[in-house]
């Protein structure tokens, strides 16, 4: 026993000895790598260059840092509604990071914001391929999308989706509103669009939705108040000014409607249908010549048929018929079945002395309109006019006409609604 602790004894001397004797060392390594005050002078007045770093490490793959800074700047330049920079930011990441839900989110509703929803709805189609990309991506956006579109039956399909996987999700509801919506079933869709909000209150987008839904309706009351509600969570909501400049409009206020559209503008100044929108106020306002300036800038997009359309009415209106048949004509090509521009077509040919062109087109304005509303004022309107040209026709050609100017202040609440419902 004794042995045996002499022996541990010794042992632990011994290991007490290495370890003091490898602290010595490091103690004199370490005041052996300190600095003389002469060595720093000399590093101060003759520094060494550091290595430069490296874009990428493990080969071609970026640095975590480099992606964040794509990304936030991607972010930050779409909520400054600089869209065309914002995409080309997302198309400089990687390829791996490009194909995620928000990145592809993103960049949907960039598209989105231009207007130009067939690519918008592509990239929400390819986030939206898994139940977890379904969950992480805009839904209401893609759901409006589709609207535009008029795609019925995907639209459809993307709400049943929706409410298979998650029923107490806003964005369902708001899905499911915009398809009961595209079927005319405007109630329906309001109240889907008002359970969305009482899941969550602070849900600017379906607000301005229940907005677009109520003025369908022309219930112009509950539509200002879900507008304002809209502005007063969110006051850089463009959509919500939009929808109250529309209403002003259609009321004949036009100095509210200006206001309101100018507050949209300033908010996003390259979006074509608020230019159009504003551009149609100041037509009717009796300023014509800053109306076409708008309108100019507004002739590409979802809404160049509405863009067309007005830029051939204040043509019209300066008496430049041969000009505004011509943005009729192209109007007439983006929307064929609009009875609004076979009116405005008619009238004009009408006003150039093309009888029967006029005829044709008053025609078929009378057709397509009585399919929505046999009593609307476009089927007044036309009546109207070919009850001219009848008259016209019925006299002999030695005796002057009768035919009077053909109004135009007064359609234009019937073609701005018929254009814009939903843009947004």
């Amino acid at each position: 026993e004794e042995e045996k602790q002499r022996f541990s004894g010794s042992s632990r001397l011994r290991s007490a000895k290495v370890l003091g004797a490898s602290a010595c060392r490091r103690r004199v390594a370490g005041w052996s790598d300190r600095k003389t005050p002469q060595d720093a002078n000399s590093e101060l007045q003759h520094p060494t260059p550091s290595p430069k770093r490296e874009a990428t490490q493990d080969g071609d793959r970026p640095r975590f840092g480099f992606v964040l800074q794509k990304l936030g700047a991607a972010l930050r330049a779409f909520r400054n509604f600089a869209l065309e920079e914002a995409l080309d930011l997302l198309q400089g990441l990687p390829e791996a990071m490009r194909s995620t839900f928000w990145a592809q989110d993103l960049a949907a509703r960039c598209w989105f914001e231009l207007t130009d929803f067939r690519r918008a709805a592509k990239c929400f189609e390819a986030a939206c391929s898994t139940d977890r990309g379904l969950t992480a991506v805009s839904t209401s956006h893609f759901s409006t999308a589709l609207w535009q579109l008029n795609e019925k039956v995907q639209l459809s399909g993307l709400a049943q989706r929706c409410s298979g996987l998650d029923r107490k999700s806003p964005e369902t509801w708001c899905v499911m509103g915009n398809c009961f919506s595209l079927q005319r079933d405007h109630a329906q869709a309001i109240k889907c669009l008002g359970r969305a909000i009482q899941l969550k209150p602070d849900f600017v987008y379906a607000y301005t939705l229940s907005g677009h839904e109520y003025m369908a309706t022309e219930k112009f009351e509950a539509a200002v108040d879900m507008y304002e509600q809209a502005i007063a969570l969110d006051s850089r909501h463009y959509n919500a000014w939009w929808g109250l400049g529309n209403i002003y409009f259609r009321r004949e206020e036009f100095a509210s409607a200006r206001h309101h559209f100018e507050r949209a503008i300033a908010i996003n100044g390259r979006n074509p249908v608020l230019r159009t929108s504003l551009g149609a106020v100041l037509q009717a306002m009796q300023q014509p010549e800053h109306a076409l300036s708008l309108f100019l800038g507004a002739e590409e997009g979802h809404c160049a048929a509405m863009a067309f359309f007005q830029k051939g009415r204040t043509l019209a209106a300066l008496g430049k018929l041969n000009e505004a048949i011509k943005a009729f004509r192209s109007s007439l090509a983006l929307a064929p079945r609009e009875p609004a521009v076979h009116l405005e077509l008619g009238s004009a040919e009408l006003r150039r002395g093309a009888a029967q062109s006029a005829m044709l087109h008053l025609q078929r304005a009378i057709d397509f309109a009585s399919v929505q509303d046999p009593g609307c004022q476009i089927v007044l309107c036309a009546q109207a006019e070919l009850a001219q040209i009848s008259s016209i026709q019925s006299t002999s050609m030695g005796q002057p006409s009768s035919r009077q100017q053909p109004r135009t202040g007064s359609r234009n609440q019937p073609a701005q609604g018929r254009f814009v419902r939903q843009l947004f």
